[in-house]
């Protein structure tokens, strides 16, 4: 017989134990690529990384569904299972070895050095606090998808379209940036940045569901920019920091999307939720761009020393 509250406390352990561990995951992922890729492709390398995860959340959805009505969820649950070992088998036996430079073999204490030598940067900071901040305005539409769907009258499950829209924005973007020099990756971040962020003024309209998808698969494009700052962060970071700033930046980059998101919804108790999507167009727009000009201003297109 189960406890009662059991099976409930067990999700919220795992979803705790994917939180703490997503992150390292990425940040080790991040710093593997720049030693296996030179400066030029490492961009490249992230981006498809990130396309791929927008596309495996698209079609995880699609398939989940029609997974738990097929199997029901504990089986589901138990296949996923299989499917991270299946995952850490890959990785371990199918990717080349790179060395642990720099780690001192504890994750708080490297963690802790990361923070140390990111708060000595001050270049580095900018550039990963615009990352940040871009991510936290862009995620606040994506937040009040619910309600926006709800405020238009249509029906529930339409925000599933722009929940797509966002994601498919945000492949294409990162494909079509990928074709690009990296120059033009370059001099296109405050373009792509803006294009994160404008879209979302549109709202004040009450666009329609459709249109509204199209909007927000505009602002997903804007995320390429990342093709154009990260070389810039490889520049900026000494080899054995890489693996600790990149874990700091997508644990960051996690928790400040899920500020966004809970200050959206904060907001929208006050505001009708198009007006709060349009007020967080406008302040990001504002506050991106007073910290690219900042971040930028010294940024340098060299090669990093390998």
């Amino acid at each position: 017989m189960l406890i009662p509250g059991l099976p409930i406390a067990g999700l919220l352990g795992l979803l705790l134990l994917t939180g703490i561990v997503a992150p390292i995951f990425a940040g080790a992922r991040a710093a593997s690529l720049a030693h296996l890729l030179d400066a030029e492709l490492f961009p490249i390398g992230r981006s498809l990384l990130r396309a791929i995860s927008q596309v495996t959340v698209l079609s995880g959805f699609a398939l989940g569904a029609v997974a738990v009505a097929a199997i029901g969820p504990t089986w589901l649950l138990a296949l996923d299972v299989v499917t991270f070992v299946a995952s850490a088998a890959l990785i371990g036996f199918g990717t080349p070895f790179t060395p642990a430079v720099g780690s001192t073999g504890s994750t708080l204490q490297d963690s802790l050095t990361g923070l140390r030598y990111l708060r000595s940067n001050l270049r580095l900071r900018r550039l990963i606090l615009l990352s940040w901040v871009v991510a936290a305005f862009s995620s606040m539409p994506d937040g009040l998808a619910v309600a926006y769907t709800a405020q238009t009258g249509a029906a529930a499950t339409a925000a599933g379209a722009l929940f797509a829209g966002y994601s498919v924005g945000g492949v294409l973007g990162e494909l079509l940036a990928a074709r690009l020099t990296p120059p033009t990756r370059r001099r296109l971040v405050v373009p792509l940045i803006l294009l994160t962020q404008l879209p979302a003024i549109a709202f004040i309209t009450e666009p329609s569901i459709p249109v509204a998808a199209a909007l927000l698969a505009i602002s997903g494009s804007g995320f390429a920019f990342n093709q154009g700052i990260d070389p810039l962060i490889l520049i900026a970071t000494a080899p054995e920091y890489r693996g600790r700033l990149f874990t700091i930046q997508t644990s960051g980059l996690m928790a400040i999307q899920g500020v966004g998101i809970a200050l959206a919804g904060a907001i929208g108790t006050l505001l009708r939720p198009n007006l709060t999507i349009c007020l967080a167009g406008l302040v990001g727009t504002a506050a991106t761009m007073l910290l690219a000009r900042r971040a930028l201003k010294h940024s340098s297109g060299r090669s990093v020393e390998r």
